[in-house]
């Protein structure tokens, strides 16, 4: 088998690669590329686009950012919730796991305070946390570090 073909994407295969990267990363949950390159293949007719293509045109979108190996949306059109998004994201780069309080107190010492109800919340820890087994009552990040 010979090497792989270079692949000249044109400026529509672009755009519409870019609208299915923003639709896979509206409702706010973080995805691993993995998940984006067979989609963008599927939209554009393109076999032999990469995963390395895929990271280029994902960079190129504003508010959109990577930890942990996932890629999220930094504002999914939900003001209460998105202003909190880039504390939770520079948390996941930081640490394994954090609690409830952890990370309200984070929120208070980012943005001075935390007005979220209990439900805003917890729809931030599932979007970017699994549940720690151990009923320590940590939430443990998703992606890997």
């Amino acid at each position: 088998p010979g090497a792989a073909a270079e692949v000249t994407l044109t400026a529509g295969q672009r755009k519409a690669c870019q609208q299915v990267l923003r639709k896979a990363l509206e409702g706010g949950n973080p995805i691993k590329m993995d998940q984006l390159v067979p989609e963008c293949k599927t939209e554009i007719g393109e076999r032999n686009l990469t995963e390395t293509h895929v990271q280029e045109m994902i960079r190129e979108i504003e508010g959109v950012e990577e930890a942990r190996g996932l890629w999220m949306a930094t504002k999914t059109g939900n003001p209460k919730l998105d202003e909190y998004r880039p504390v939770v994201i520079k948390l996941m780069r930081e640490r394994f796991s954090v609690t409830r309080d952890e990370l309200v107190a984070e929120f208070v010492q980012a943005l001075g305070s935390c007005p979220l109800t209990d439900v805003q919340i917890r729809t931030l820890m599932r979007q970017y946390c699994l549940r720690d087994t151990s009923n320590s009552g940590k939430f443990n990040f998703k992606g890997e570090l």
